[in-house]
């Protein structure tokens, strides 16, 4: 359990820390601030028992009231660990008392409310949907499963009712964690969807299961032996023809160098198409590498074993 004397202490002197890295807040200091503020006294070596928790340490009614006046907090969340709101006056206390919401959710409430956007997070939707929900007292409900889900840990189950009366009629199941602290009925029309949760981690597993231990396109649906095999001729005969077109420029760079006078605009024309020609051809020889490195593994992985295995 968190000792909340200790933790006020460090909240303040971090609280500090942020407008001076070089400020300490350490216990002397409390001591000091306690008496100069306050005008209550203590001794270090009794702060340090109480920040420390030791058992015989006597925290009176003084002392709260230091903290309680130095810090805002109320008394009774210092020294009870089920008090969850620590304001004693202002807007917190009265939306605690009247909600039941922590100091931390009523800040967050007020978060959402007050800003649109935070690390890209719309806060408004956030809002909208708790408004929704609140709306209607049955909708409450979403929490109750939530709550479940997150803290039940059910272990036991039977036909039987939080009361300990049997359910015969096989609309519930009743769970319970092994302390029977945590109880829940479960209608038995969920069944299905807890099946569907089994088969989605089933799923899951394989997915998993596959992706590590298989190959890449261990499954897939891949085309027929011949359609792969034409593919590859089809990019090595497109990289002939490219390989055609260049020579041909080639060419007619030769011919219009040898012509007398040279039309040096005709030659620049053709050396710019040669070169754009040759950064195509470069372009397209390393994608038809790729695509044919790709079909033959797939060609390898999907049909040479079966086609030993036709041999033999």
């Amino acid at each position: 359990m968190v000792n909340r004397f200790k933790l006020l202490r460090e909240e303040e002197e971090t609280r500090r820390k942020d407008i001076n890295p070089k400020a300490k807040f350490g216990q002397k200091e409390l001591c000091e601030e306690l008496e100069k503020t306050c005008g209550f006294y203590i001794k270090i070596s009794k702060l340090k028992k109480i920040e420390a928790g030791h058992p015989d340490v006597k925290i009176d009614e003084e002392l709260l009231l230091a903290y309680k006046k130095f810090f805002g907090v109320s008394t009774d969340w210092l020294i009870d660990a089920s008090v969850e709101t620590r304001q004693v006056v202002g807007n917190n206390a009265m939306v605690s008392s009247i909600t039941g919401l922590t100091d931390n959710a009523i800040n967050t409430l007020s978060l959402l409310k007050s800003k649109k956007y935070v690390n890209g997070n719309r806060f408004d939707y956030a809002l909208h949907t708790l408004n929704m929900i609140l709306d209607n007292y049955e909708n409450t409900n979403l929490f109750d499963l939530i709550y479940h889900y997150l803290f039940g840990d059910y272990t036991e189950m039977g036909h039987y009712d939080e009361y300990g009366q049997s359910v015969y009629d096989g609309s519930q199941v009743f769970v319970s964690d092994r302390f029977l602290a945590n109880q829940m009925e479960i209608n038995t029309e969920y069944v299905d969807a807890a099946v569907l949760h089994m088969i989605t981690k089933q799923l899951d597993y394989w997915k998993n299961y596959i992706k590590e231990n298989r190959p890449a396109n261990y499954g897939k649906l891949l085309p027929e032996k011949n359609t792969l095999l034409k593919q590859i001729e089809d990019k090595e005969h497109n990289k002939d023809e490219l390989q055609e077109k260049l020579q041909w420029l080639y060419s007619l760079m030769e011919a219009e160098t040898k012509k007398t006078p040279v039309d040096t605009k005709r030659l620049i024309e053709l050396t710019e198409s040669y070169r754009s020609m040759g950064s195509a051809i470069e372009l397209t020889q390393r994608s038809i590498d790729e695509f044919a490195y790709t079909l033959k593994e797939i060609y390898h992985y999907t049909y040479e074993k079966t086609d030993k295995n036709e041999t033999t």
